[in-house]
Formats: structure tokens, sequence, C-alpha cells
């Protein structure tokens, strides 16, 4: 019997010690609110790039927060977070010179604690088209089926930040 009441003994202590390291380890939760119009700076970074230019119309695909997001000293979004946007048009270099394009809607993007920001954006990306390129194309009609516009290219590094803003006040929970 005594045995059987020290191996209980030492079960009950084991629970306690755990319950009391899982209780500590557990990171505190707060809670701030993003206004409506507040804006979020995102860029296209060269993996987002190869994801958008092989996307299709509907698909989604993500960019990057380019900096924090802190309130009162907290951070609420963290630099590098996934931005969740979606094609809504998307066209490749095409006959007669003309450009590719990709029309992104930027959607929503998480908190450091997983709470849904929603966002309302948009950006396009272009690609070149040639101007002597469309007009000898018109002019040789049946040739201009045979000359293709340049597809979507990458950012340049000035205009490869977008600001999306909060659609509606958001309360947002994130990490201590």
């Amino acid at each position: 019997m005594r045995i059987k009441a020290g191996y209980f003994a030492i079960a009950t202590f084991g629970a306690l010690l755990l319950l009391r390291v899982t209780v500590q380890a557990a990171p505190s939760k707060g809670e701030s609110l993003l206004n409506k119009g507040d804006s979020i700076a995102v860029y296209v970074d060269a993996e987002d790039f190869e994801a958008i230019k092989a996307a299709k119309k509907g698909a989604v695909v993500k960019l990057k927060v380019l900096e924090n997001v802190a309130r009162s000293g907290e951070k609420l979004i963290n630099k590098g977070d996934a931005v969740f946007a979606t094609v809504t048009g998307r066209s490749h270099g095409g006959m007669y010179g003309g450009a590719g394009n990709a029309k992104l809607t930027i959607d929503s993007t998480h908190s450091n604690a997983k709470s849904k920001v929603p966002l309302r954006g948009s950006l396009l990306l272009k690609g070149k088209s040639s101007t002597p390129k469309t007009i000898i194309s018109i002019v040789l009609f049946p040739i201009g089926w045979l000359i293709k516009g340049g597809d979507i290219e990458p950012p340049e590094g000035g205009k490869n930040v977008y600001k999306p803003v909060v659609t509606d006040d958001t309360p947002v929970y994130y990490q201590r």
C-alpha cells in the first residue's frame, strides 16, 4: 500500500510541476485596434513574383509585409509576414506586340497571433510593349500575328512597394 501511495504522490507532484511549466511557457496575448484606412506597406519579392507570373486568374498569391506594424510599442504584424492577394486578371504577351499584365486585388494579412486583418488595395504589374513593333505589325497585317509582346517583369526598386489600407476597424490580437 505504501508503494502505491508513493507513486501517487510522485505522479501528483509531476503533474503540478508540468502544469506550472506549461503555464509559464505560454505567451500572453494582447489586443489592439487597427483603424479603417490605416495603411500597411507590402512588397513583391523574387519568389512572390515567380508565383504571380505562373498564376492564373482567380489564384491566391502571397506578397510580404515591408515593415513591422506597431501600436503602443507592441508589434501587431511582423515584417515579412504573408499578405494574400487574388489574381483578378492575367494576360501574357500577345500578338501585335501587346504587353502582358497581372492585376491583383490585395485581400488580407494576419497578425502575429494569427487574427485576420482584412485589407483593400490593388496593383498592376506590366510587361514591355514595343510601339515600333506594334506599328510594324499593324502595317504588315499578317506579320503581326508573329510579333509577341513581353510578359510581366519584376517591379523596379522604388516601384515595388504598395500600400493597401485596412478595410474596417479591426481588433487585432498579438503575442507579447
